[in-house]
């Protein structure tokens, strides 16, 4: 189970929400661009000097940078360690119903081990929303840094196998 390859799709019924999500995230950027470029014009008009117009959309473009990171940077993670992490058969500890919203999420404490007597705890949210307490789940870890890792279930990625055939959480 060593090789496996993570595609870009979603695999939840929540695709759609995250997808609202990222054109939300498009829009924002869009006008924060178009806005930049404004202030850049101006600041050009104003100051009269070219790198005093960089340092002002310099000064605007960080924010907007940090926010994107912010909001991707567990996907990344993710990606990342479905892709070369390795993979155990884990147990699901505990489930609960957290409310967010309108809606609930399944919320999961998971365990899986890392070495002979040494087990690891993680919390994540249950996509699928079919797992249950002793239930076995998928875990992927980083084997140099034992406090990165994400159960399957929980991540927004498909994984693939090497002959082709999807992973199912």
């Amino acid at each position: 189970m060593e090789n496996l390859h993570s595609l870009g799709s979603k695999k939840t019924e929540d695709a759609l929400a995250d997808l609202v999500k990222y054109f939300v995230l498009v829009i924002f950027a869009a006008v924060g661009i178009y806005a930049v470029g404004g202030y850049a014009s101006a600041s050009f008009r104003i100051l009269h000097s070219l790198g005093s117009a960089i340092f002002v959309v310099a000064l605007l473009t960080l924010p907007l940078l940090l926010i994107l990171y912010v909001l991707l940077r567990g996907d990344i993670s993710d990606h990342s360690l479905l892709m070369q992490g390795k993979c155990v058969v884990g147990v699901v500890l505990s489930q609960k119903r957290v409310r967010s919203g309108r809606s609930s999420q399944s919320e999961i404490i998971y365990s899986f081990p890392v070495g002979p007597g040494k087990p690891m705890t993680g919390r994540g949210i249950d996509w699928t929303k079919h797992y249950l307490k002793d239930m076995p789940v998928l875990v992927f870890y980083d084997s140099e840094d034992f406090s990165k890792h994400v159960a399957y279930c929980c991540a927004d990625w498909i994984v693939r196998l090497e002959d082709g055939t999807l992973l199912e959480p």
